[in-house]
Parts: C-alpha cells; structure tokens; sequence
C-alpha cells in the first residue's frame, strides 16, 4: 500500500512527510480558487484569448491575428458572463 493511502492521491499543496530529498521538490503554497466576479470578466477574457491563440477551432473561427485579438476577447467575454450568471466560473488572484 502506497504511504499516501489506498487511492494514492495527494490534496493540492500536500508536502510529502518522508523527510527525504523529495520534500524539498514539494511546494507549501495554496493557491485560493473562488467564484468570479463580474469585475474578473476583462481579466478572464484576456487570460482566455492568450491560451486559445494556437487553437485550432479558434483560429478557424478567426484566421486573421488582428480580428481573433479584437473579436475574441468580446466572444469569451459574453460567455463568461453567461457562466458568471449560473456561478459557474472559477479563477484565481495571481492573474
């Protein structure tokens, strides 16, 4: 059985206690998740167009560079705030 139990998981930000080399390779930061507020929506959409440039179905949507940077953001945008409406969007503090 492993030390970490039957189902072998670790919760985010579990530093193994073995003391050995690995738990130096473990990080003790937690990072806080909670609901989106409509004040994250520009931020979202922004961290959003940056991780989908090099998606194909985005890029098929909008081949052009500069028409994917201007239109994509008001797409994710509207959506966000569709998923805002139903608390279902989730982000972080660091951006």
């Amino acid at each position: 059985m492993s030390r970490l139990g039957p189902d072998k998981h670790r919760r985010h930000g579990e530093v193994p206690d073995d003391g050995g080399c690995h738990s130096a390779l473990w990080s003790t930061t937690v990072t806080t998740i909670r609901l989106a507020t409509l004040d994250d929506v520009p931020r979202l959409a922004r961290s959003a167009t940056r991780a989908f440039a090099d998606d194909p179905v985005m890029r098929w949507f909008f081949p052009d560079d500069d028409d994917y940077e201007q239109t994509n953001p008001m797409l994710v945008q509207f959506m966000v705030r569709r998923w805002h409406a139903t608390d279902s969007v989730w982000c972080t503090d660091d951006g």
